[in-house]
C-alpha cells in the first residue's frame, strides 16, 4: 500500500517539475512602452540602378528601323549673301513647222455598199491604178500608207501616215456638191447681208450646200457651253474668212443662247428649234440671240430666195459705171481699175489652184480626191 503511494507521489512530482520548466522557458517578455508622439518620416533610400545607354541600342537596332538624327546647324543672324539673277534671255518666236502634204493615193473609188447605218459592215470597191486591181474594202482596213476611216455613201475618207485626210468620191458631181469643197467658193450666193444685224438666207441654196445638221455643226464649229456646271447655249469655235460662220455674221467665240426666244441650254430645247427651223417657210426670220463680249446682240435671218434680176441688175450696174469712167474718168477710178486688172489673174489663180488640190489629175477618172491638212 505503501508501495503504491510512493508511486503516485513521484508522479506527481515529475510532472509539477516539467510543467514549471514549461512555464519558466515558454513565459516572454512583456513589449515596451511606446511614446504617442509621432516620429519624423525619413524617406527610404532607393537602391542604385545601373546606367544603361538607350542611344546605344537605338543604333544598334536589328531591324534597321533607326534612323539617324540630322544635327540641324546652328542659326546666326547673318543672313546669306541673295544670289545673282540669271541674264534676261530673249525668247524666240516659235516656228510652226509648214505641213507637209503626201501626194493623192492612185486610186478610183468604183463603188460602195451601204448596210444600214453600220460602218463597220459597210464596203468599198477601190480600184489601184498602177495595177489596175479591184478590192473591197471595209473600215480600219490599210492600203498603202493610208487606213480606210469612214464609208459613206458616195464617198470614202483614208488617213494618211502625216495625218492628213483624204476623201476620194464616187463621181465628180458628189465632190461639188460637198460644204467642204464649195467653201473655197464662199458663201456669196447662199447668204448676203441686208443690214448691220440682218442677212438674207437662200432656202434652196442653203439645203443644197448644207445637207444635215451634223453638217451645220461641223461647219460652224459649235459645241456646247457650260456656266458653274450648267449649260448656257453653244459656242462658236473657228469663224475664219470665207466660213459659213463668217458669213452668218458670227465670230469666233460668240455664244448663241436663244433662238426664236427658245433657249439653247438643253437638247430637248435645241431638237425643237431644230423642227422649227427647217419647217420655217420661204419670206418668215429666224432671229437668233446672242452673247459678244458679255454683250447681248440679235441677228435676223430673213429666209427668202434671192431675185433672179439681181444679176442683171449688177451687170447693168457694172456696165454704166463702165461708161461713166470712160466719160469722166478720175485718178482714184483709174488707180481702182488698175488694180482690178492687177488682182483679177492672182484671183482666178488661187481658185485654179484650189481646184486642182480637190480635183483628180485625170479627166477620164471616175472619182475626186480632196485632201485635208491633218
Amino acid at each position: 500500500m505503501r508501495h503504491s503511494l510512493w508511486i503516485l507521489n513521484s508522479t506527481l512530482l515529475i510532472l509539477l517539475i516539467i510543467v514549471l520548466t514549461y512555464i519558466i522557458f515558454s513565459q516572454q517578455a512583456l513589449p515596451e512602452r511606446e511614446d504617442i508622439e509621432p516620429i519624423p518620416y525619413t524617406k527610404p533610400l532607393r537602391a542604385k540602378v545601373s546606367e544603361v545607354n538607350i542611344r546605344k541600342i537605338y543604333e544598334d537596332d536589328l531591324f534597321g528601323t533607326y534612323i539617324q538624327e540630322i544635327s540641324m546647324p546652328e542659326q546666326t543672324n547673318d543672313l546669306p549673301n541673295f544670289p545673282t539673277p540669271p541674264t534676261p534671255r530673249i525668247a524666240q518666236p516659235l516656228v510652226w513647222p509648214k505641213p507637209q502634204f503626201l501626194e493623192p493615193l492612185s486610186v478610183s473609188l468604183k463603188g460602195i455598199i451601204i448596210i444600214a447605218d453600220d460602218q463597220i459592215r459597210n464596203s468599198a470597191i477601190i480600184a489601184d491604178k498602177k495595177t489596175n486591181r479591184e478590192n473591197t474594202y471595209h473600215v480600219g482596213d490599210l492600203m498603202d500608207d493610208a487606213q480606210l476611216l469612214k464609208i459613206f455613201n458616195n464617198k470614202v475618207v483614208f488617213l494618211r501616215s502625216n495625218g492628213q485626210e483624204e476623201v476620194i468620191y464616187l463621181r465628180e458631181n458628189d465632190a461639188k456638191l460637198d460644204p467642204a469643197y464649195t467653201v473655197a467658193e464662199g458663201w456669196q450666193d447662199v447668204i448676203r447681208k441686208i443690214d448691220t444685224y440682218v442677212y438674207q438666207i437662200s432656202p434652196r441654196g442653203f439645203a443644197q450646200r448644207v445637207l444635215n445638221l451634223a453638217d451645220f455643226i461641223d461647219l460652224v464649229d459649235i459645241t456646247t457651253v457650260y456656266s458653274n456646271g450648267i449649260s448656257i447655249g453653244l459656242r462658236v469655235g473657228r469663224a475664219p474668212d470665207m466660213s459659213l460662220a463668217a458669213a452668218l455674221g458670227l465670230q469666233s467665240k460668240d455664244i448663241i443662247v436663244a433662238i426664236n426666244d427658245t433657249p439653247m441650254d438643253d437638247t430637248a430645247n435645241r431638237f425643237e428649234i431644230y423642227k422649227e427651223v427647217i419647217a420655217t417657210p420661204s419670206g418668215d426670220s429666224v432671229n437668233v440671240k446672242l452673247m459678244r463680249d458679255n454683250q447681248e446682240y440679235m441677228i435676223q435671218y430673213k429666209l427668202e430666195e434671192f431675185r433672179k434680176a439681181d444679176a442683171t441688175e449688177q451687170k447693168i450696174a457694172g456696165e454704166s459705171s463702165t461708161q461713166a469712167l470712160s466719160k469722166h474718168p478720175t485718178d482714184r477710178q483709174i488707180n481702182i481699175l488698175k488694180e482690178h486688172h492687177e488682182f483679177a489673174p492672182t484671183i482666178d489663180e488661187i481658185r485654179r489652184r484650189d481646184r486642182a488640190h480637190m480635183m483628180q489629175a485625170d479627166p477620164g477618172s471616175e472619182s475626186v480626191h480632196s485632201q485635208f491638212g491633218g
